[in-house]
């Protein structure tokens, strides 16, 4: 359940953050380590700061993972950004 949960936010935030989900390839390749760190950490209990660093630790792998397998778009100066509603048009040099 603990690997479920930090990919399902990674995926998440995510998509707040880019508009775009990661692919679902990406998301099951994430889920893999995380599943297998818990099951090596399962079993004992753990102190809120062992759980907490853990947690930590999955989300900042998958923040770097879903971000390399995020199609990066060529920048254009003259490109208009949407951004939460509001349309903001880039200066140009």
């Amino acid at each position: 359940m603990f690997a479920v949960l930090c990919v399902l936010l990674a995926a998440w935030g995510h998509v707040l953050a880019t508009g775009t989900a990661p692919p679902v390839w990406a998301q099951v390749a994430g889920f893999v380590p995380v599943f297998a760190a818990g099951r090596l950490l399962a079993g004992r209990e753990r102190s809120l700061l062992g759980i907490g660093g853990g947690t930590l630790t999955a989300q900042g792998g998958l923040h770097l993972a879903f971000g390399a397998v995020r199609p990066h778009a060529p920048y254009a100066p003259h490109a208009v950004t949407v951004m939460h509603g509001m349309r903001m048009a880039h200066p140009h040099a």
